[in-house]
């Protein structure tokens, strides 16, 4: 069997990376390429080659599972194209359109299995550790969870001497940017920023039609330009975050002089998120951030037995006393729960109702809150990319936030707002040095 690929056209920016690509036989790649230009598709088709040239896993990420049906999966090109129909009908053994799997032919052994490719969602990765991993697209990379590549893909590929290409286009300066700023330093890897100044995909034409339509100048630069100024369009908090980072991100952990509050938002299948924060002076140091996922609530309760931390309330959302996380004939509310496993004193706080007054209480906070770079970046990278969600159609932002990743460790940190009372309220807190517990 004699294949030709890849099925795309490319264009001239595309052609010289492929062919740079397939003949150094590159391993990491970084594509910081404006809008319209092609970035998922090349680096589909990247993918569809490489498969074909040694059998293994390979995975397509993009940062939600829905979005990944919805983009990739089930997605039409510009030219009305499916994307799945860049992968030779010759080579599909199967589809799985459950799992979004499809099951390649092997190459050169007709009666063997072959490569398998994945359309994964990166706030489910978690669900998808496996070995044998060969190569991995990790596509938005800007926007996925900031630990995904060093937790989840990088030890896979190490074992196997696998690769990895991302691309995105800016969003801030995040884990993406960082990342191509040091493939950029390195002879061996491929970092490649493309523009509509380099290209003319997109004219000035168009622009003014979109600046017309009420479309941000903020976005416009990110989207076409590749500009990494400014804060994350729709960001709830990002600008300000930007302001305070100099003087408001550094060292500032445990000090046990002072009690610590944690603040939670409850998931096991979905991510549970908890802030670690003391209350000193009229400061407010967030000195600790845990996430994770399926796990029981045994997990997280020896998790806060082992900061060593002296607790002086735990507070959860308004769910801790209805919501059950276990299953069978004795689930108990988590507020018990967490009681039997000696987690206390806990506070319940009522539904926030007012979304938009929540984020605006939990915005006058900021400027007295001092986070701990080491222990805190994962919660902190979420705070800066929570977000309003955008409407392509209206060309508005909506008013409800983007509910991705980034949303609890955001709706835990905005319980912030409603226990500086209580924090006040009880002794030694705030005013003086820690003398005792609260019970």
């Amino acid at each position: 069997m004699e294949i030709n690929l890849p099925l795309i056209t490319l264009r001239d920016y595309q052609q010289e990376i492929w062919d740079q690509w397939f003949n150094k036989r590159v391993r990491k790649m970084s594509l910081e390429w404006a809008r319209r230009h092609g970035k998922d598709l090349f680096s589909l088709n990247i993918m569809i080659a490489e498969a074909m040239i040694e059998v293994g896993n390979y995975w397509h990420i993009l940062p939600e599972s829905q979005q990944i049906r919805n983009a990739i999966w089930e997605g039409v090109t510009a030219g009305g194209v499916k994307y799945l129909d860049f992968i030779p009908p010759e080579l599909i053994h199967k589809k799985d359109n459950q799992s979004m799997k499809i099951y390649l032919k092997h190459p050169q052994k007709p009666d063997e299995p072959g490569s398998i490719i994945s359309f994964v969602g990166g706030d489910r990765y978690d669900k998808r550790v496996g070995a044998g991993l060969k190569g991995a697209i990790i596509s938005e990379h800007s926007l996925q969870k900031p630990n995904l590549y060093d937790l989840a893909v990088e030890p896979m590929l190490k074992e196997t001497k696998g690769w990895v290409i991302f691309n995105y286009t800016p969003r801030g300066e995040n884990q993406a940017t960082k990342m191509w700023d040091w493939l950029e330093t390195k002879e061996e890897y491929i970092a490649s920023r493309v523009t509509i100044a380099d290209t003319g995909i997109v004219t000035e034409k168009d622009l003014a039609e979109e600046r017309e339509r009420g479309k941000p100048e903020e976005i416009i630069q990110q989207e076409y330009y590749c500009s990494r100024e400014g804060a994350i369009y729709g960001s709830y908090y990002g600008d300000m975050l930007k302001q305070y980072k100099k003087d408001h991100v550094g060292s500032y952990s445990y000090d046990a002089g002072y009690p610590v509050h944690t603040l939670w938002d409850l998931g096991i299948s979905d991510s549970m998120s908890i802030w670690f924060v003391q209350f000193i002076g009229k400061d407010i140091h967030i000195i600790d951030y845990y996430e994770n996922s399926n796990y029981a609530l045994g997990h997280y309760a020896s998790l806060l037995q082992g900061k060593g931390y002296m607790y002086a309330m735990h507070h959860l959302p308004h769910d801790g006393n209805k919501r059950h996380l276990t299953e069978g004939e004795r689930a108990i509310t988590v507020q018990q729960q967490l009681k039997n496993l000696n987690v206390s004193p806990i506070k319940i706080h009522p539904a926030r109702g007012d979304i938009y007054g929540a984020i605006q209480r939990t915005r006058t906070m900021l400027s007295r809150c001092f986070f701990n770079a080491e222990t805190t970046k994962d919660g902190y990278e979420a705070l800066k990319q929570y977000r309003r969600e955008w409407d392509e159609n209206r060309q508005v932002f909506k008013n409800t936030p983007l509910h991705d990743w980034t949303s609890h460790a955001a709706d835990a940190f905005s319980i912030l707002s409603m226990i500086e009372s209580i924090a006040t309220k009880k002794r030694g807190a705030v005013t003086k040095k820690w003398s005792g517990n609260f019970r």
